[in-house]
């Protein structure tokens, strides 16, 4: 059962947004933290890693949402596309063009192979984790990008189609597999490389059975306790915790369960304290250059301009800011315009309203 249309169910998820964007903002400053302090395992936010298992459990969650009276396969699957190509097509080939320039100026190169076609068409197109077959990645970030966009293909194929309790029920089976599977928490490249995907593919019929299972009636048992507002506290300083300092154990797929209820904070009343944080217009503004953010990052570490030996702190400082404004930019004046244009585009072709 879905979520009926009315006025328990918010148009759209501007909390999660929010929720995405430290994400996203966690993911950067950990790469960045990893670059000035040579990937230390002491290092703060070495356990951002978690973020992404956190995108594909939300992705789950909206799309099932997005997408739960309109099950046509084709159309899901240009939208999908039409999200996440072109992005993943900018920055890989900025990468290219970066690197290009660093082997002619003395600079930082991953490897040659970033200048394969074979490589560059195979990072190009959404092949790296779906296959057994392994390659190299120009912009790291990605991996999660192709592995995603073939994973949230199962949404209508499969998932919608499975009442929603066995839905939940088949997800956390997977999960707790993989979990007894891996010595390594997520990051494991068992089933011949297989893993990430069959996780990530978890994570996201997690999110789309929460979806699934919420009721006006569930929703507001839950969100009228005074106590559920200091639980979601709880539960998200147990994420953060977690995107802070765990690192790779089986541990890992414990702080899949304080993530959980984290999704139901747009429910909640607008006198929420957790809810007017995420709708503040600073975590607002991170969740609107989340994507962005999380594949352009790369390139504003490899260019290397930033770094400061004598000042790890403003080598962040500055990489990062040159990220946020960049995302920005690309965000307002092409991400979002672009996508809205291709969306109706799509709209047309599937003739649907």
């Amino acid at each position: 059962m879905a979520l009926p249309e009315q006025q328990n169910t918010p148009r759209r998820f501007y909390a999660l947004d929010g929720l995405r964007g430290i994400l996203a903002l966690s993911v950067m400053l950990s790469h960045m933290v990893g670059v000035v302090t040579g990937w230390s395992e002491q290092r703060p936010l070495i356990g951002a890693y978690i973020s992404v298992i956190y995108f594909f459990i939300m992705s789950g969650f909206v799309l099932t949402y997005a997408h739960k009276t309109n099950h046509k396969f084709l159309y899901f699957f240009l939208l999908r596309l039409a999200r996440l190509w072109p992005l993943h097509c900018v920055t890989t080939l900025t990468m290219i063009l970066i690197y290009a320039y660093n082997s002619r100026h003395m600079g930082y190169v991953a490897g040659h192979y970033i200048f394969d076609w074979k490589v560059i068409l195979q990072n190009l197109f959404f092949l790296h984790g779906v296959t057994p077959h392994q390659f190299p990645l120009i912009n790291d970030p990605s991996w999660s990008i192709s592995i995603e966009f073939w994973a949230s293909l199962l949404i209508p194929l499969i998932f919608i189609r499975i009442e929603p309790f066995k839905r939940l029920l088949i997800a956390g089976t997977f999960i707790l597999l993989l979990c007894i599977q891996s010595a390594a928490g997520f990051i494991d490249m068992s089933f011949r490389g297989m893993f990430p995907f069959l996780l990530a593919s978890s994570a996201i019929m997690l999110g789309s059975a929460v979806y699934a299972l919420l009721t006006p009636e569930r929703i507001t048992k839950i969100t009228t306790k005074n106590s559920f507002e200091v639980f979601l506290w709880i539960c998200l300083a147990s994420c953060l915790v977690g995107i802070y300092g765990q690192f790779h154990n089986k541990l890992d797929y414990l702080y899949i369960l304080p993530f959980i209820p984290l999704m139901l904070i747009d429910f909640q009343p607008e006198s929420s304290l957790i809810k007017k944080v995420f709708l503040s217009q600073p975590v607002q503004f991170f969740g609107f250059i989340s994507f962005p953010l999380y594949l352009i990052h790369s390139s504003a570490i490899i260019i290397g301009l930033q770094y400061r030996s004598d000042s790890p702190v403003l080598s962040i400082l500055m990489a990062g800011g040159l990220s946020i404004v960049i995302s920005y930019l690309y965000a307002a004046f092409i991400d979002i315009p672009l996508y809205r244009a291709m969306k109706s585009k799509i709209k047309n072709l599937c003739h649907t309203p």
